[in-house]
């Protein structure tokens, strides 16, 4: 099983921030001895280095599921899904939302689901289908003028009728914080299954 420390030092690596595992450490130590639960602490660990070591700020929101409940790890073929899920991307900004997470993905998350909807055939970037939960990625190349823009309106509210809800992340926005777009998605997640 993975320690404490190393979980915060595989995330914070992920997150590109280059603490010392000694300076990890005796911060865990000094939150524990202030009686901050191991959960906690290690969350907060995360947002304080990324902040100070990675000029990176972090809702400790996007942090959902960290770390993970050491009675109830992983699976090694729970780590699949997000292989599969990468694997069947067609844009390299929702290959990068998916990698941004540090726990499995979902059970119900799928990848380019088909669906129809106000007469027309759309292929959603991810989609929890049980839910009607829709998951689009934006990048700037294919939903920046004018018609584009009104396409993807158009295509929300057909989407909305049929009782999807549907929400939206730029590219923009995941490239800037890969973890923080996936900390939003684990949480739509959270809350819809």
């Amino acid at each position: 099983m993975i320690g404490i420390t190393d979980q915060v030092c595989d995330l914070l690596r992920r997150y590109g921030v280059n603490s010392s595992r000694a300076d990890i450490e005796s911060r865990l130590r000094l939150l524990k001895k202030w009686g901050v639960p191991e959960g906690e602490a290690a969350r907060s660990t995360v947002v304080f280095c990324a902040k100070m070591d990675g000029g990176i700020d972090l809702d400790p929101i996007a942090l959902v599921g960290f770390p993970p409940d050491p009675a109830d790890p992983p699976q090694a073929w729970e780590w699949e899904r997000n292989k599969l899920l990468i694997a069947a991307c067609e844009s390299p900004a929702e290959k990068k939302l998916i990698d941004g997470l540090w726990v499995p993905a979902p059970p119900g998350l799928r990848a380019q689901w088909e669906v129809e909807a106000g007469g027309n055939r759309y292929r959603l970037d991810f989609a929890i289908p049980e839910k009607k939960i829709a998951i689009e990625v934006d990048g700037h190349e294919f939903h920046s003028t004018k018609e584009q823009r009104t396409k993807d309106a158009v295509r929300d509210r057909n989407l909305q009728l049929e009782g999807w809800r549907v929400f939206r992340f730029t590219g923009s926005e995941i490239y800037a914080n890969p973890w923080a777009a996936a900390g939003v998605l684990l949480r739509i997640c959270e809350v819809v299954l």
